[in-house]
């Protein structure tokens, strides 16, 4: 059995820290929404998963049953959880780039997919197989589809863009409307150079030459101390006979 295709909407649950250390696989542009908004619009991790293991076998064991029994409700829960898991690692192929083994693990990806009654209501299919994904972008031109989930200004936190020539085009497209002043606007230049300072725990080492001196000094007070405490079980001795 191939790939298959869902549809759906992806996203990755990112702090700064992390964004600025990712390879920017899928481009160079960015939208940051509240988490609430994605809770509330029903989005939750993948379930990440190696290709053969029990989990994943389960699955593919539990669906080829349901397509074997001709048990049509139970299959549409078992596609609708098959289209939640997704690979550790995989090959991987952007419109611009390729990977041999992509770990999409580090992704930390959050999904929205559309039930099957939201699919049918929009005339759409609920799956693809690989062959057949492959005929509908050459069709259409796309993978994108004609519904998804609606959000307000509101719920976006951040816009990184890929360059500042980007924010004085993207501030203009927003300055009549008012409700978007709260939304930062940053390149991804500002993002990989750490804005927000994620190297701020860089340690400083010391040249060997400060190395050694420093080695010296722990090993004159190991010296010292033990100096101390042999005098002082000196002392205590000579203190008990005389008693």
């Amino acid at each position: 059995m191939g790939g298959i295709a869902f549809p759906m909407i992806s996203m990755c649950d990112l702090p700064f820290s992390e964004i600025a250390t990712t390879k920017w696989t899928y481009g160079d542009y960015a939208i940051g929404f509240s988490r609430e908004w994605g809770l509330r619009n029903g989005f939750s991790p993948v379930w990440y998963c190696n290709n053969g293991s029990r989990v994943y076998n389960q699955l593919f064991k539990m669906l080829i049953e349901t397509i074997e029994h001709e048990e049509k409700g139970y299959m549409g829960m078992a596609m609708y959880l098959l289209s939640n898991v997704k690979f550790v690692q995989a090959p991987l192929v952007t419109k611009n780039r390729k990977f041999k083994n992509y770990r999409f693990y580090d992704e930390r990806e959050y999904r929205l997919v559309p039930y099957i009654t939201e699919t049918d209501k929009h005339e759409v299919m609920p799956y693809l197989t690989e062959d057949g994904y492959a005929d509908y972008k050459k069709q259409i031109g796309h993978s994108r589809l004609d519904f998804g989930v609606s959000f307000e200004y509101s719920d976006i936190k951040y816009l990184i863009v890929n360059s500042e020539s980007n924010i004085k085009d993207v501030r203009k497209i927003l300055s009549s409307s008012p409700e978007v002043s709260h939304i930062n606007i940053v390149t991804k230049k500002d993002v990989m150079e750490d804005f927000i300072g994620i190297e701020h725990n860089e340690e400083i080492l010391p040249s060997p030459k400060e190395s050694d001196i420093e080695a010296t000094l722990r090993h004159l007070n190991r010296m010292t101390q033990d100096f101390k405490q042999g005098w002082e079980l000196i002392r205590k001795s000579k203190n008990n006979i005389e008693k």
